[in-house]
């Protein structure tokens, strides 16, 4: 949903995903938070974005997984929510960690 714009029925399914699922350190919760926070920042709801942001920091435990919450933190960052001045320094971890993983079309965009 993300992919084709379909951000409202992004964050709808994510948020009631989320309102289910425990939290734990798993790939899949990583993804759907970091998916979430994603919605909510194109959604306009940038207040949450802060919160979900922080935590996919808090959770992030190998490099796809890193690569995940530093995209999210750039976007917060850089989207007027956050910091200006960090958001590079995200996007940089960011492009690092999808290199270490081998996706350089990711990184390069």
């Amino acid at each position: 949903m993300l992919r084709y714009g379909r951000w409202q029925e992004a964050l709808d399914v994510t948020e009631a995903a989320l309102q289910r699922a425990p939290e734990a350190r798993t790939g899949a919760y990583v993804a759907l938070t970091g998916a979430h926070a994603l919605a909510a920042l194109v959604s306009g709801r940038h207040e949450e974005v802060a919160t979900w942001s922080e935590k996919l920091l808090d959770l992030c435990f190998d490099d796809e997984t890193k690569a995940l919450a530093h995209h999210v933190a750039a976007g917060h960052h850089s989207w007027g929510t956050g910091d200006p001045a960090a958001a590079m320094s995200h996007f940089q971890l960011c492009r690092e960690y999808f290199l270490r993983i081998g996706n350089d079309g990711t990184a390069a965009q």
